[in-house]
């Protein structure tokens, strides 16, 4: 059962509701409502163009303060009454929906049912179902019937509905063709995903599908199930094949993508449509990319809890950037939640033979030319998507298929910007770390006039499935800031792949020294790079991360990075987590300690020495590191709690509650 949402006072404002849930139910801008005050209307307040054998009529009843039954028996008989009126139209009805403010009866239900024959179908809409539509489609509904309640449209998150699926269900047959092409060349957008798996374009990993919704009916409440897997093995299918198979169960499903730059009020926004539209069955909550933003997987493992009681949550990642989290003990779990082991996506060769033939049939490749590619399909030591390249390239030196690779693609479509047509190799770089170039460091960097960086966002604006996405958003200032990325982290790898001869460690210390450190947007893209800890694993080392924190940090160039104190922080952070991961604790923690010396107010290196101090059972000194960062900011939520924690471990039941209760009042909402 959804959140019941108050009933409405106006009976105009109530007719238009319906109107609109109905027009969404349809598909059908063109649903209306039905003349105007003072005409006869003959029993019905609104029609369906499209169908016009189907109306509806509305009745706004106050159930605040009049009886159930007195109300009950009102709308039995107006329902009868109204019905009976319909008789003078002129095209009889053959659907009857009569919606009511009053809430679901067994009466009302009964006597709809009891109307109905074969050639009529009535439908008694109570308050109750009426709540229920509006939450399918709360980000269009809501901020305009019920403004009172934090919801907006989200990027990168989005309730999955039947309704959705059946949209997603419309792929003609002339478009399958281009569709899987365009589909195996790597677009991981929501929409090419989730369109392929909605129409069977993917072939379901059988073993790995069952065997995760298996270990989800045995899931408690507020719980997390993690799937990993190497970039390019299917990770990402699979879990919006999960959204669509659980939304087929009668599971409440929302997808949520945190590669997405969502702010504070995003999750505010997030966090209330998990509490208001949570059903009585668990939430199912798919987060793809949760490592993109650890700040933001932190923040909403901590406070989801306290809005939606019971949730389940499945991540899709690849295997290395969990165990970074791992390795550097900062994996976050949800409240009282005991670890779950993850489930490794494995694709053996009969599902690669599957997925292939598959590929084959749809680019109708005959038996004969399959027989030699089928042993790059079958190499399990391959990923999918490098052996959809080879195997596209190979189809394209054979003349079968018409491919390019996306920087060729970016080459041609930027011949007539000469300033830009040789920069894609800085675009793959950032987003080798999942990290978007802002578009003012890549003019600066390529000396482009500003003719030419007009006409390089008039090109790629709005473009979905280009060699490199455009991408716009305004600041809390709504200065609007404008970034590029490559089509998929992939895509960037095998760029570089194909030109070993590129320096990827000089390339980054190049566009280092051409940086601005004084300008927040150009600075940010570098914090995002070495401020993420999935960069860092030995698998991902695609720079030589060590020679840039020595360059950075010791080099000519310190002098210019400590004029901005974020990008200092973020650097002697990063280089802790490397002597983390490397085993080598003591040093880490000297960094940090040598750092907060000249920096003493750093929040974030205290909180991370704070948690080192824990693991060494240096609880004092922990105590100390806490208790300085709530001189720093009283209202650090995260750094109360792990305080409360160690007088816990200490006995100290006492002071641990005075920690909690002592939070300053108003805060606690807003994290």
């Amino acid at each position: 059962m959804s959140f019941q949402l108050p009933v409405l006072s106006d009976d105009q404002q109530f007719e238009r509701l319906i109107r609109d849930i109905l027009r969404r139910n349809y598909n059908d801008k063109g649903v209306e409502r039905f003349g105007r005050s003072g005409q006869s209307q003959f029993g019905i307040d609104g029609i369906i163009p499209s169908a016009p054998e189907i109306v509806f009529q509305c009745k706004l009843k106050d159930v605040r303060f009049r009886d159930d039954k007195k109300l009950s028996d009102e709308l039995l008989s107006e329902l009868e009454e109204e019905l009976e009126n319909t008789k003078d139209l002129t095209r009889k009805p053959e659907r009857f929906i009569f919606a009511s403010t009053f809430k679901n009866d067994t009466k009302l239900q009964e006597k709809a049912f009891l109307l109905s024959n074969e050639s009529l179908t009535v439908e008694y809409w109570g308050g109750d179902t009426i709540s229920e539509k509006i939450w399918h489609y709360a980000v269009e509904l809501i901020p305009v019937y019920y403004p009172q309640f934090p919801v907006r449209q989200v990027s990168g998150f989005r309730p999955i509905t039947p309704k959705l699926i059946a949209e997603y269900r419309d792929i003609k047959p002339e478009e399958l063709n281009p569709f899987a092409v365009d589909y195996y060349k790597i677009n991981n957008s929501f929409k090419a995903v989730f369109r392929a798996v909605c129409n069977d374009i993917d072939v379901r990993n059988e073993s790995v599908m069952n065997y995760i919704c298996k270990r989800l009916e045995s899931l408690p409440p507020n719980s997390t199930l993690w799937i990993l897997g190497k970039g390019g093995s299917g990770k990402t299918t699979i879990l919006h094949r999960l959204a669509v198979e659980l939304t087929g169960l009668d599971r409440t499903v929302y997808m949520l993508d945190l590669e997405y730059d969502l702010t504070k009020e995003d999750l505010e926004i997030v966090m209330s449509c998990l509490k208001f539209a949570s059903a009585s069955q668990p939430v199912v909550l798919c987060i793809d990319n949760p490592t993109a933003d650890e700040k933001n997987l932190e923040q909403l493992l901590h406070h989801i809890p306290d809005y939606c009681p019971e949730i389940n949550i499945l991540f899709a990642e690849r295997d290395h950037r969990y165990r970074t989290l791992k390795r550097t003990e900062t994996l976050t779990y949800l409240q009282g939640e005991e670890e779950n082991t993850p489930v490794n996506v494995h694709n053996p060769a009969d599902q690669r033979r599957k997925v292939y033939h598959r590929l084959f049939d749809l680019l109708e490749i005959s038996e004969a030319d399959r027989t030699p590619l089928l042993n790059i399909a079958l190499n399990e030591k391959i990923v999918y998507v490098n052996a959809i390249y080879s195997i596209l390239l190979e189809l394209r030196r054979r003349h079968k298929i018409i491919f390019d690779f996306d920087w060729d693609d970016y080459f041609e479509m930027t011949v007539d910007l000469p300033a830009f047509t040789d920069c894609y190799k800085y675009i793959a770089l950032f987003y080798l770390f999942g990290v978007k170039t802002p578009f003012t460091i890549l003019s600066k960097m390529l000396s482009a006039d500003e003719t030419q960086q007009r006409n390089f966002i008039a090109k790629f604006r709005g473009l979905l499935n280009e060699p490199v996405i455009l991408e716009e958003r305004r600041d809390e200032t709504y200065r609007m800031n404008i970034s590029v990325r490559t089509k998929h982290e992939i895509v960037s790898e095998i760029y570089f792949r194909e030109h070993p001869d590129i320096d990827k460690t000089e390339l980054l210390m190049e566009l280092c020294e051409k940086t601005d450190f004084t300008n927040t947007s150009k600075t940010q893209a570098l914090i995002n790079i070495f401020g993420a800890k999935k960069n860092y694993a030995d698998e991902d080392s695609y720079v030589d991360f060590p020679e840039l924190l020595d360059f950075l940090l010791r080099d000519y160039i310190h002098e210019r990075v400590i004029l901005f104190p974020k990008l200092n922080a973020t650097l002697n952070t990063a280089k802790f987590w490397l002597l983390i991961m490397q085993g080598k604790r003591s040093q880490a923690v000297e960094v940090l300690e040598t750092f907060l010396d000249k920096v003493p107010d750093d929040i974030h290196s205290r909180t991370e020495l704070a948690k080192i101090y824990v693991k060494q059972g240096r609880l004092e000194d922990a105590e100390k590191m806490l208790l300085k960062i709530l001189g720093i900011k009283s209202d650090d939520l995260n750094s109360r709690v792990e305080l409360a924690q160690i007088y816990q471990k200490q006995d100290r039941l006492s002071d641990a509650e005075t920690i909690l209760i002592n939070f300053p009042r108003g805060r606690a909402a807003r994290y």
